[in-house]
């Protein structure tokens, strides 16, 4: 079967908006599609394979919800499916040169 790489993304994207914790696997089953088509998708259309986008993906959100929520850390954390708020605070730190709350302090939209 042949799909429309760029219709595959924009679906992924809408499912991993409503769920970020959203895995290969999830994606797969939801869309009805193979994971390496899944895969193939994301590294045709971002240059990135389907891990390192999903990261990527989960940093942008966690950087918004740090910007402009309350949530703390740890739901932010648990909300994108990490399991411990320590794991999270090293790949938001990994990404972005800060720790979350650091990120949090100096963000201009935060309430």
């Amino acid at each position: 079967m042949v799909y429309n790489l760029s219709v595959v993304v924009t679906s992924i994207t809408t499912l991993m908006q409503s769920d970020p914790k959203r895995t290969l696997g999830d994606l797969s089953r939801e869309l009805a599609m193979e994971r390496h088509t899944i895969e193939k998708a994301v590294r045709t259309l971002t240059g990135k394979p389907f891990r390192e986008w999903r990261l990527a993906f989960q940093m942008e959100q966690a950087a918004q919800a740090l910007a402009t929520s309350n949530l703390t850390v740890k739901e932010i954390a648990f909300n994108l499916g990490y399991r411990s708020p320590r794991a999270f605070s090293r790949a938001f730190r990994a990404t972005f040169g800060v720790r979350p709350v650091e990120y949090r302090r100096t963000s201009a939209d935060h309430p």
